[in-house]
This record gives C-alpha cells, structure tokens and sequence, in this order.
C-alpha cells in the first residue's frame, strides 16, 4: 500500500515535470523575440537605404533626359543643311561620343539602382512575412506558457499538500529511505514491474521477489538490483 501511495504521487509529480521542462522549452522558443528585434532594425536599415537609391535614381533619370536633350540637339545640328566648318563638325561628333557614351554610363548606373531598389524591396518583403509568422507563434506560445505556468504552480501547491497528507500514514522509515533514493533520481525514484522485469533498466526480478509483491508483502522498498529505482508491483 506504502509504495502505491509513493507511485501515484510520483505519477503526479512527474505530470508537473513534464510542464516545467515544457515552459522551459518554450523560455527558449521565445528568444525569437531578439530575431524579430533584429530583423525589424535591419528593415529600418534597409528602408534609409532605400530613400538613398529612389533619390539617385530620380536624379540619374533627369540627367539622361538632360543629355538625350542635349544629344538630340547635336544630332539635329549634324542633320540640318546649314553649312559648317570641318572643325565645327569634329566638335559636335566628339560631343555626341561623349555624350553618348554618358547616357550609356548612367543607364548602366541607372540599372545597378534599380536592382539595388528591387532587392532590398525582396529583402523587406521577406523580412515583414518572417516578422508576422514569429510574432503569431510567439502569440500562440505565451499563451501556452501562462497557462502552463498557472498549472504547474497550482499543482506543485497541490502535490506538496497531498505529499504532506499522505506520508503521515507511512512509516517514517520508508519516507526516509524513499527520499534518500530519490535522491539518485529527481525525476521518479519508483519503477514498474512488467512481465518480470524493471521498467526502468530491463532488468530481470528475481522470482522470490514477485512471489512476495503477490502476496501482498510490498510494503517495504525493494530496490532493482541493477538500476537501484525501487521496484513496485501493480495490483491486478
């Protein structure tokens, strides 16, 4: 009967446990909160910088038109029927190579921009989905963990109570022991017997040891001679 009532409060305890080890997980699940810092300071970044290529790009385009300007000019000069000296017309063509060759600079320039525009336009993009899915989780996971949280104190309050109540009735010197072993293992110092064997380590108990548990004398620590949990025998 004695290490029955061990068994369940160990079943209870473990319960609690399996939460703790939960809310911990979840203690580091919601670290993501720093990559979200992150993140929205790199979207910040990357918006300043956009500001700077819409800029350049503004500008970029109202020099092409401004040379294409000039350049149309020139070539409209060539093309009229107006008479000009061999120097002048060595002129403007060095002014249309090199203006020409400027418009072909700045749309290269103008194409680099654009680029730049459209892959920080993607990174951001990205960036606020990845934002929103981590901040619906983090959502999702501190109600989790309040709840967990609320449980894991009402059922520590409740099992130290019931631990309290129930060893009033055992004999001091299983508490005693039952204690020292646990010890050894914080997480449930009792392990089943199923089929003949410990639970916990596989090992085989001896015959004489079952005999006893059935016929009734299993209020006394016996422990595993391998593992060392004590072994417990459920009723049928």
């Amino acid at each position: 009967m004695y290490i029955k009532l061990l068994w369940k409060l160990e079943q209870k305890e473990k319960s609690t446990q399996r939460k703790e080890r939960r809310i911990e997980e979840i203690k580091e699940e919601l670290k993501i909160e720093d990559e979200i810092k992150s993140a929205k300071i790199e979207i910040e970044e990357l918006t300043s910088s956009l500001e700077g290529f819409f800029k350049r790009k503004k500008e970029i385009k109202a020099e092409i038109k401004e040379d294409e300007v000039s350049l149309q000019t020139i070539l409209d000069s060539l093309g009229s029927g107006k008479s000009k000296t061999s120097k002048d017309i060595k002129r403007l063509k060095k002014e249309q190579d090199n203006l020409a060759n400027k418009v072909e600079d700045l749309n290269r320039n103008l194409s680099f921009v654009e680029q730049s525009i459209k892959e920080r336009q993607q990174k951001i993009s990205s960036l606020k989905d990845k934002i929103a899915q981590s901040e619906d989780k983090i959502k999702n996971v501190r109600k989790e963990y309040n709840k967990l949280e609320q449980e894991v104190q009402e059922e520590t309050a409740k099992y130290i109570k019931e631990f309290e109540e129930k060893t009033k009735i055992i004999p001091f010197e299983i508490i005693h022991r039952y204690n020292e072993i646990k010890k050894d293992f914080p997480h449930g110092a009792i392990a089943l017997v199923n089929q003949g064997h410990c639970s916990n380590c596989g090992a085989e108990i001896p015959l004489e040891v079952i005999e006893d548990f059935k016929d009734g004398q299993s209020d006394k620590i016996v422990q595993c001679e391998v593992c060392g949990k004590i072994s417990y025998y459920p009723e049928n």
